[in-house]
């Protein structure tokens, strides 16, 4: 592959940079719709049902986040190598992304995971394959309806 004889700090690191502060605002929002699902377990007039339900969206919320957390560790490594001291957005990109992100969580998420087999080719990260893929499986629009 080309990247591995040109000398990192010579590529561009924009689509690092996207890809981490995207990773950011997905694992802060898969979080948010797990609290949010978690206080609707409190309601009194829940079946048993629809708890049980709501538990497995936290599940899968839960899950999400912790995977998107473990490519923000990973890509934070390969930035601080790169020598990149800019990772946190701006509060205006945040809240335009939390508005995209709330607009359609499993677009928003599937954009995300398309970035990540370039970055692993481009930065030399290894790629485990997951054995639940969240997004073909139907989960996450599961999850968001559930939960919202």
């Amino acid at each position: 592959m080309i990247y591995q004889t040109i000398p990192v700090q010579y590529l561009d690191h924009t689509d690092l940079l996207k890809a981490i502060k995207e990773a950011m605002m997905l694992s802060r929002y898969a979080n948010h719709l797990a609290n949010t699902a978690t206080e609707r377990l409190m309601d009194d007039e829940l079946s048993s049902g629809e708890a049980v339900d709501i538990g497995e969206k936290i599940n899968i919320l839960k899950n999400i986040e912790c995977m998107v957390n473990h490519w923000i560790e990973l890509l934070a490594k390969v930035a601080s190598k790169c020598k990149i001291v800019s990772l946190k957005p701006d509060d205006k990109k945040i809240e335009d992304y939390l508005d995209k992100v709330a607009n359609d969580f499993n677009d928003a998420y599937k954009e995300w995971k398309q970035q990540l087999p370039p970055l692993a080719t481009k930065y030399n990260i290894e790629i485990i394959k997951y054995s639940s893929d969240f997004s073909n499986n139907g989960e996450v629009e599961r999850a968001i309806e559930m939960c919202t």
